[in-house]
């Protein structure tokens, strides 16, 4: 047992690491516009976007290293109603918003919509937060236009560790292209 000058540090420090395991915590991102949006973090990563009729599932960039090109994935989950009638997916991360991707009609399989972008060549233009140091979390706005004519908006946050930016940029190879990445979008 510490001495009694110290045990009340000694409390105290085991009250903030027991703090530390309690699950969650909020962070508000910046995105277009000069606002913000909050998302919920987890020791497993951002919690999903959902709502009462929609989850989504994923919004990532994926690099292959053996092409030394980058897609981006996305996914969400149809809760309840009809598949819907069109989506489009923006990155809402910068000062302007871009568009990824879009769908109309919307295919779903077994419940769950899937796409993923044509490839693209990252680098310093239409990559720029994978050249920043620190980790990034980069936030994707899912429109989806329902069945009955709303509009569901779900924002889909994903971290991207500095660790794993830093093995991306190690792995790819002078960009030779210059499509951007909502070029490559393009079905």
């Amino acid at each position: 047992m510490p001495k009694p000058r110290l045990r009340l540090p000694f409390i105290a420090a085991l009250g903030l690491l027991a703090g530390c395991t309690t699950g969650s915590f909020w962070v508000n991102v910046p995105i277009s516009g000069g606002e913000t949006v909050p998302l919920e973090l987890t020791r497993g990563g951002i919690v999903h976007a959902e709502n009462e009729d929609f989850k989504a599932d994923a919004a990532v960039m994926q690099f292959d290293p053996k092409t030394k090109s980058a897609t981006y994935f996305f996914e969400f989950e149809v809760k309840h109603g009809a598949a819907p009638r069109s989506v489009k997916v923006e990155d809402i991360s910068d000062e302007t918003p871009l568009t990824l991707f879009q769908a109309d009609p919307v295919k779903l399989e077994n419940g769950h919509w899937k796409a993923r972008t044509a490839s693209f060549a990252p680098d310093q233009q239409n990559s720029k937060w994978l050249y920043q140091i620190e980790n990034t979390i980069r936030v994707c706005r899912f429109t989806i236009v329902t069945a009955d004519g709303r509009s569901e908006v779900l924002n889909e946050g994903c971290n991207y560790y500095a660790f794993v930016k830093d093995l991306i940029r190690q792995n790819m190879a002078p960009a030779k292209t210059d499509a951007t990445p909502a070029q490559a979008a393009k079905p």
